[in-house]
């Protein structure tokens, strides 16, 4: 018997630890990478000697990177490259040869200067200007189509003119649409409004009735007593008088002893008033 519940709480442990095991195993993964992994293509060039011209460094095309206090990965597929940070690499990363929307100058701007820097990183590393002329090639035919007065809109090159009624068009339907949903927002608004206010006039309305029903209940009930207590008093009832003294007064204390308090007493006095407003 004994062998038995240990074998129960033997294999509960495992279970536990095979729940839990699973969980801790992906959070010391997760510590384990010291680094981070970006996914964006791009290119590196590294020397095997520090004192190599620039021109004998070799290149790298990556499309994820990962980099850590102590070296730095680059992939390729199932390729990859680790430099430990005293050995000589930089690496770039690669624009968009076309990016989606080239209309603004800011986004020339931009464009412009990442053209920059990668030419200047291609005049530096012969290896790594081999690779990038294609693109090179691309962006400077970009770059002199919008000099020209093209821009690059809605996935078509076309004429300025023609992207600036595109431009009016679009900001036109926006704020048509903007109009209708602030239309429909107001509507819905109003709509609440209304609900609110009606579910107002019913709660006063069942207020209203609830209180009348509390004043006649009392007033009722204070004509009766008065009405005996005369009685009583008149016909010299003394046992009567002692109970109808005593009932008004024991009723209040189960209520008061009931509600925890003598609130019930304002909250009559209110549903009462309201009844009258």
């Amino acid at each position: 018997m004994r062998n038995h519940a240990r074998g129960n709480w033997s294999g509960l442990g495992c279970s536990i630890i095979g729940i839990f095991r699973l969980p801790c195993m992906l959070i010391l993964a997760i510590f384990a990478a010291t680094g981070m992994v970006r996914a964006e293509k791009g290119i590196v060039v590294w020397k095997e000697q520090s004192f190599h011209n620039d021109d004998r460094a070799r290149a790298f095309v990556f499309d994820r990177m990962k980099s850590s206090p102590e070296i730095t990965w680059f992939y390729k597929d199932a390729e990859r490259m680790g430099f430990e940070k005293n050995r000589f690499f930089e690496y770039l990363f690669m624009p968009l040869v076309l990016p989606a929307e080239l209309a603004e100058p800011e986004q020339f701007s931009s464009y412009r200067q990442q053209f920059a820097e990668l030419d200047a990183f291609a005049s530096r590393f012969v290896s790594a200007a081999r690779i990038l002329k294609p693109q090179l090639e691309v962006m400077r035919g970009v770059i002199a189509d919008y000099e020209a007065g093209q821009v690059y809109f809605s996935g078509e090159w076309m004429p300025r003119a023609d992207y600036e009624v595109r431009v009016a068009e679009r900001d036109n339907l926006l704020r048509e649409t903007a109009a209708l949903r602030q239309t429909e927002r107001e509507k819905q608004a109003a709509l609440l409004e209304a609900e609110r206010r009606k579910e107002g006039r019913r709660q006063l309305a069942m207020e209203r009735v609830e209180g009348r029903r509390y004043a006649y209940a009392y007033g009722f009930g204070l004509v009766l007593l008065l009405i005996l207590l005369a009685t009583a008093i008149v016909r010299r009832m003394g046992r009567l008088l002692v109970v109808l003294i005593l009932a008004p007064l024991l009723a209040a204390g189960w209520m008061t002893y009931h509600h925890g308090g003598y609130g019930w007493m304002k909250k009559h006095a209110e549903i009462i008033s309201h009844s009258w407003k």
